[in-house]
């Protein structure tokens, strides 16, 4: 090749090199001014109750873009939230009420600092619905530990205060009279395979059983280990079917 054609290829090898780059560099840019979010957990302790979140201020159809929130259930893709930060709206309607011409169940004014986690527990019943909201302060863990972080919350309205403690050991052992709406610390617990705690909840004053909660870590522990939960203490006082009282958890890191 010439020397007038290799240098006029290499001027335009150059000139192509250096769109690129500046194309690269402006998707670079672009990139780190995006803002960044907060993470919300929704987790739904209104028994025999299903919603459907909008934080699009009914700008999207709820059928096509939002994913069911139902009663004691917790999966990563419906009941986690992290494109979002700032003061942001949420609305919750109530399953068959699914046109942003209904009423939702819930209007609230959320408050999500960048970087934070917060919690969003749903509570009460669906004539007095009710919330509890947690800007969490979770606990760490060392990479060879082998625990588990549990607190508890409890959700049941019209119940008495109730006492939690493993089987095995006094009423009261973890907590005694924790009342509607009261959450507890955290409380890490060694586990491995073998590991299996029953942990009951009881009436804070009769010491009577209300529900039980199990733990059992030849089933549970890849899930459990070294991450944070909520206990959720739910149903109505006497209730029957999906109103009796139960405990389910709440996971404060996305999981499988």
């Amino acid at each position: 090749m010439p020397f007038s054609s290799q240098l006029k290829y290499n001027n335009r090898y150059a000139a192509i090199l250096l769109l690129l780059s500046s194309v690269l560099l402006m998707n670079c840019k672009k990139a780190s001014l995006q803002p960044a979010s907060a993470s919300l957990i929704i987790a739904n302790a209104i028994s025999g109750v299903t919603l459907l979140p909008d934080l699009t201020n009914g700008e999207q159809p709820l059928f096509k873009y939002s994913k069911p929130i139902q009663y004691s259930l917790i999966y990563p893709q419906n009941n986690y939230f992290s494109a979002y930060s700032g003061m942001q709206r949420l609305k919750l309607y109530r399953q068959p009420d699914t046109t942003s011409k209904d009423k939702p169940l819930f209007d609230l004014a959320l408050d999500l600092p960048v970087g934070s986690i917060s919690t969003l527990f749903l509570a009460g019943t669906k004539e007095a619905p009710d919330t509890v909201f947690s800007r969490e302060q979770l606990p760490e863990f060392v990479g060879n530990d082998s625990l588990v972080a549990l607190r508890f919350i409890h959700l049941s309205p019209g119940q008495v205060p109730i006492s939690v403690n493993r089987k095995g050991f006094e009423n009261g052992e973890i907590i005694n009279g924790l009342d509607y709406k009261q959450v507890s610390g955290f409380r890490t617990y060694p586990i491995r395979f073998d590991s299996k705690y029953i942990f009951e909840f009881r009436n804070a004053v009769t010491g009577e059983l209300i529900c039980t909660w199990d733990f059992i870590g030849i089933y549970e522990r890849s899930r459990f280990l070294n991450r944070p939960f909520t206990i959720v203490f739910s149903g109505l006082p006497g209730g029957t079917g999906v109103n009796a009282n139960k405990a389910f958890f709440v996971p404060h890191t996305a999981w499988i």
